[in-house]
């Protein structure tokens, strides 16, 4: 316990934050940094101007991420809530969930524990939950309703695949339904999610994500290959980068001019580069995980995204506002920004249908820059300058 109390006010000294209110992030993702982080990354620095101090809380924190090294050095208070505990601790954890039995399971771990006291402690005036699928951050959310503490959810996700625990529905929907306010990046998660708990959400609205790439990037020449490229976490579940490999190892795909670069690092990375050497795919490169996302686009003709499940991928707003046309899936919101064959080429989730789109590119591909020229005049019609500024000024009534 001593060891979590000094980890958490290492870098802030209480007379430094006495005077101010307190905004508590959650970030319900276990990686050490994802795409869902962006946005409250982004609103950072307008609640400090705003003269808040800021915790985030995570499972765990990785110092070294540069992301996570800037918001420390700017004042930014890091709370893990799952650290190391004395053997002790451990014990006693499991004595109170026996204790506990009438709660649900999602509330009974050690870092909503950790995280209750937190609150006790820090008593924010908000605590907003990013939540990268839409019910994996319930637990917090529990807490803070339990405690009467105002809360915000934010969820980056919602799959057809992925319901409630039926023992669990009840709560999370009494969770949902005492939130200040619900917010979702597509329209898809909105709907998916109401229908899930078989409850209106009139609270709910769509927000926007920050996008990384503000300008366009000239569309590379095409010398002898069309290069495409997937970017994003390598998790087959969710991206679905072995329905891509299995068109390509086809043998129509294997004798034409095009190449797959692959960005992005994940569980199933040597999963993944085993099925290229299994499936004697030549033209195939991973190149790892990177920020640098113009410098990705000065090679690259067009995103490639089979998506089994979705939230709205911030890689298809990007491309998009670079000028690239985006072959994609219809999972969650990923074809809510695209008219197919006019900006993109869409596809339903599943093999068959996605190679139709990828044909369907093929044979307009020295049509590619108009299109992405067109994909860019779209989502510069729909993208808003500031969506960070517009999602604080959503929660004015609340701070």
């Amino acid at each position: 316990m001593k060891y979590w109390m000094r980890n958490l006010y290492a870098k802030t000294k209480p007379s430094d934050i006495s005077s101010k209110k307190c905004v508590l992030i959650v970030s319900a993702i276990l990686d050490a940094w994802g795409g869902s982080e962006e946005l409250w990354s982004a609103c950072v620095p307008i609640l400090q101007k705003r003269n808040f101090h800021v915790v985030v809380a995570k499972s765990v924190v990785h110092p070294e991420h540069p992301k996570i090294a800037l918001h420390q050095k700017n004042g930014v208070q890091f709370l893990e809530t799952n650290p190391k505990r004395h053997v002790v601790a451990r014990i006693w954890g499991r004595l109170q969930k026996k204790w506990k039995r009438n709660l649900p399971g999602f509330v009974q771990t050690d870092p909503i524990r950790n995280f209750k006291m937190h609150l006790v402690k820090q008593k924010p005036s908000l605590v907003i939950l990013s939540q990268g699928i839409n019910f994996d951050g319930v637990g917090y959310m529990y807490a803070c309703m339990e405690m009467g503490i105002p809360y915000v959810i934010i969820s980056h996700k919602a799959a057809e695949s992925f319901w409630p625990w039926p023992a669990d529905r009840t709560c999370i929907q009494q969770i949902f339904l005492n939130a200040k306010a619900c917010f979702f990046v597509s329209r898809h998660n909105q709907q998916l999610t109401q229908e899930q708990f078989g409850l209106s959400l009139p609270h709910s609205r769509i927000i926007f994500n920050p996008v990384r790439v503000t300008r366009t990037v000239p569309f590379p020449t095409v010398m002898s290959t069309f290069h495409i490229c997937c970017i994003g976490r390598l998790f087959i579940v969710d991206k679905g980068q072995d329905i891509l490999l299995r068109i390509l190892s086809r043998p129509v795909w294997k004798t034409r001019n095009i190449h797959l670069t692959i960005f992005g690092s994940g569980p199933d990375e040597v999963g993944l580069k085993a099925l290229v050497n299994y499936l004697e795919i030549d033209q195939v490169t991973f190149a790892g995980f990177t920020n640098d996302f113009e410098e990705i686009w000065k090679n690259q003709h067009a995103l490639v995204a089979p998506s089994r499940c979705e939230g709205l991928p911030l890689t298809i707003v990007e491309a998009m506002k670079t000028g690239r046309p985006v072959i994609t899936t219809n999972a969650g919101g990923s074809a809510e920004f695209i008219e197919d064959n006019v900006t993109g080429f869409v596809s339903h989730c599943s093999q068959e249908s996605f190679e139709d789109a990828m044909e369907r590119a093929w044979a307009r591909r020295y049509e590619w820059k108009e299109i992405g020229e067109e994909a860019r005049k779209a989502i510069d019609h729909i993208l808003p300058a500031h969506p960070e500024q517009d999602f604080i000024d959503m929660l004015t009534d609340f701070l």
